[in-house]
């Protein structure tokens, strides 16, 4: 790997920041939202419904209500971490380089020289977003109601709030996949050469 030098040809910072990602994180957010409110409403809806059947369940027979419960969790995270790979992964390793929250910030995903990251590269690095969803779906396989997805969903937000102290604007995500967040126009050159990588 040669040493690369990141830069905007206007002299601005190449890096995307962290309020950026932030905006471009909820936009994402929001359009991930409709198919997953409607997923847990289905879901919701013909799991709770037989709770609601028979009142006296939720007070006869607890474990089976804790059971319905487990079964909400375990349908739900892995519902939505299928969603999330299938988003975050399909956009940034696709031409694209970014979900349509980072496109409408300007900005896109590289690895250190530029180029696409590689499909494993990019489920890494996804880890925060798909990550407390799988854990919600262990959590309802174990019947620990939350703990451990709320204990991953701590380690993702540090992960992100990483990103507005480092001098790439790189959260441990980033770090771990060897990826990068630039501005659109942004150019990686070799350094010493003058020419473009």
């Amino acid at each position: 790997m040669s040493n690369i030098q990141v830069h905007m040809p206007s002299g601005a910072k190449p890096y995307g920041g962290f309020w950026r990602r932030v905006v471009a994180a909820i936009i994402d957010w929001v359009i991930l939202m409709i198919p997953m409110w409607l997923i847990a409403m289905m879901a919701g809806f013909s799991i709770l419904s037989l709770a609601t059947m028979d009142p006296e369940m939720m007070a006869e027979d607890p474990e089976a209500a804790m059971a319905m419960f487990s079964e909400m969790f375990l349908l739900m995270g892995a519902i939505s971490t299928a969603i999330y790979l299938l988003y975050k992964v399909g956009f940034e390793a696709s031409g694209l380089q970014a979900t349509p929250g980072k496109m409408a910030m300007s900005l896109r995903v590289t690895d250190r020289e530029g180029e696409r990251l590689s499909i494993g590269a990019t489920v890494l690095r996804t880890w925060p977003w798909w990550a407390p969803s799988a854990f919600l779906a262990l959590d309802g396989l174990l019947g620990t109601m939350g703990m451990m997805s709320n204990g991953i969903g701590l380690a993702a937000l540090v992960s992100w709030l990483i990103v507005a102290f480092t001098a790439q604007k790189q959260g441990v995500h980033d770090m771990m996949a060897g990826a990068l967040v630039v501005k659109k126009g942004v150019q990686f050159e070799a350094m010493g050469a003058g020419v473009p990588a």
